[in-house]
């Protein structure tokens, strides 16, 4: 909020004014940038500690396979599964040029997948251009698009 909140006061500034809040659509905050962060519960390894000591169903994506059944497993392919089905999962429009990573990272077999630092290697090497376009989800109507771009509209 542009001029900040107050617990006490949900719809106002503060406590002593009566001035309602101007809203912003999260859109208007130019440029947005989203972070993943602790896909699971967290854990911290030393450089030569063994990785595949977990076990159990962690995490809120159902689908990993590793955790299908009650063996160790290495928390970071986890990870990378669970990042890359979260954009897959979804059915959105711009992202088809990161379909082949995406696919790459929700492969069945943890061992074919890539490392944290291959998956971002791979995704450095795509032109910029395309890694800050516009992304959809396929539900908006091209006049809802408009809508939201140039009046920030929230279709919601």
């Amino acid at each position: 909020m542009p001029e900040g909140f107050h617990f006490g006061e949900p719809l106002n500034y503060d406590v002593m004014s009566c001035r309602e809040l101007k809203w912003k659509s999260r859109s208007s905050a130019r440029p947005m940038q989203y972070y993943f962060i602790d896909f699971d519960i967290s854990k911290h390894y030393t450089i030569d500690e063994n990785l595949e000591t977990m076990t159990g169903l962690m995490g809120q994506d159902r689908t990993v396979p590793e955790l299908l059944d009650n063996k160790p497993y290495n928390p970071f392919q986890v990870d990378i599964y669970q990042l890359g089905n979260a954009f897959l999962a979804k059915e959105y429009n711009g992202l088809e040029t990161l379909v082949p990573i995406l696919e790459a990272m929700t492969n069945s077999k943890p061992e074919d997948r890539p490392s944290p630092s291959e998956t971002l290697k791979m995704l450095r090497d795509y032109d910029d251009q395309i890694l800050h376009k516009r992304v959809w989800l396929k539900k908006y109507s091209l006049c809802d698009r408009l809508r939201i771009k140039y009046f920030g509209t929230n279709p919601v």
